[in-house]
């Protein structure tokens, strides 16, 4: 046996006369733990440098032996509620001053592997902390994988839990199975999380949103995910409903994520500037619209604002052209066939896309024709003319020409008493 291992055994008989020396005494259990495992830490802390992968294999044993009689012990003063983060922060120390250094002298599988288990069976919330330093740990390949893979063991050997039939509540056991299998999967989403893989973090925490109210644990993994809009939404939503939990700590990061931050500013501006424009339609009011949002979003934003102003019948005849100009031919067709819109912008618009939608154009002159006709004037007789002989053109480039004249025939019956127009046809060949 080398000193390494006689060391281990001798530090090893160390711990256990601690834990029988605290069952002994239950009542005075947690004070003479408290002076025995301070200094056995004070001893350890000078060996750290020396001796890594003992004091950690030594601290990993005291967290286990520990584990099984801390909660039996009469700690009223809370003496063990004092020493266990201090053995957690050497571990840490141990851990993180290794994998600095690259020294390779601590195994951190091993240990990622042994924390884990005590988290998942610390059924008394005493070593609940170790979520942290399981995610420290992952420094080193070594331990990512280790951590990772324990995990999705761990979650993978966890029964399903389907929800209660309707009307009826959770028992104990469902919920009980439900929180283990959470808190599994919410570490496993902040192990991977690390790596840059999202995905999964958010799954977790969207589902317990929906099933708790919690926005917490959402609202974090999107900002860090780069889903800040997202992010701040979600959490301004929870903040309103009286039912939402852990109020503070959830306006504590909404204000981190608004504090000086642009992307805000850009978000109020833009929501200004929607306002204005959907309450007064303006090309000038589009423009500036366009400007302040940014082209990945600008397709949504501009359906939305266009969208919102075809279904409330407002301004037809600008939002035909901006359909236009944006290149949303077919919105604009659905948007001429139900909303009337000035005849020179439909015969503008019927012009610009007869080259690649002939038979599209032709019905856009057609529609300028029909509203020319219902201002009931003669004035607009030959402008009417015009258009029409615009479809016949088009009709007869494209092989349409029955089509015309079937589309000419009813426009004829329909005008039939305006006698002075129906001359004007004739003279044109129509």
């Amino acid at each position: 046996m080398d000193d390494a291992a006689r060391d281990l055994r001798t530090w090893r008989k160390r711990v256990a006369r601690i834990v029988q020396r605290a069952e002994a005494q239950p009542k005075r259990g947690a004070l003479l733990l408290r002076d025995d495992v301070g200094e056995l830490l004070g001893e350890l802390k000078r060996l750290a440098r020396a001796e890594p992968a003992v004091v950690l294999e030594v601290l990993l044993f005291l967290m286990e032996r520990l584990s099984e009689v801390i909660g039996e012990l009469d700690d009223g003063p809370g003496f063990a509620a004092g020493f266990v983060p201090e053995i957690m922060d050497r571990v840490r120390s141990v851990i993180l001053h290794d994998a600095k250094t690259g020294d390779c002298r601590v195994d951190h599988a091993s240990a990622v592997e042994r924390m884990l288990r005590l988290w998942i069976d610390d059924a008394e919330g005493w070593y609940q902390e170790l979520d942290a330093l399981l995610l420290e740990a992952t420094v080193t390949p070594g331990g990512e994988y280790a951590l990772r893979r324990r995990l999705i063991e761990h979650i993978g050997d966890l029964p399903l839990c389907f929800p209660p039939p309707r009307g009826a509540s959770d028992d104990l056991a469902r919920a009980l199975l439900l929180a283990e299998r959470h808190r599994s999967e919410r570490l496993l989403g902040e192990v991977l999380a690390r790596s840059q893989q999202h995905e999964y973090s958010v799954i977790v925490a969207r589902d317990h949103y929906r099933r708790t109210g919690d926005a917490l644990d959402l609202a974090v993994s999107l900002h860090r995910s780069g889903c800040s809009d997202e992010a701040i939404t979600v959490a301004r939503k929870a903040l309103a409903s009286p039912r939402s939990y852990q109020r503070q700590r959830l306006q504590e990061l909404l204000d981190e994520m608004l504090e000086g931050s642009e992307l805000d500013q850009a978000r109020e501006t833009r929501r200004e500037l929607e306002r204005l424009f959907v309450d007064d339609p303006s090309r000038k009011g589009f423009a500036a619209l366009k400007k302040a949002v940014t082209s990945d979003q600008w397709v949504r934003v501009r359906r939305r604002v266009l969208g919102h102003l075809q279904k409330h019948q407002k301004a037809p005849t600008l939002v035909f052209q901006l359909y236009l100009e944006e290149g949303e031919v077919i919105e604009a067709d659905g948007l001429v066939v139900v909303q009337s819109v000035e005849p020179d912008r439909l015969v503008e618009g019927a012009l610009g896309i007869a080259p690649d939608r002939p038979a599209m154009a032709a019905g856009w002159l057609l529609l300028a024709a029909h509203h020319r006709m219902a201002r009931k004037t003669t004035s607009v007789y030959k402008q009417v003319v015009r258009d029409l002989t615009m479809v016949k053109g088009l009709a007869e480039s494209g092989n349409a020409r029955a089509q015309f004249e079937r589309s000419l025939a009813r426009f004829r019956a329909r005008y039939a008493r305006r006698r002075k127009f129906l001359a004007l046809l004739d003279e044109a060949g129509m």
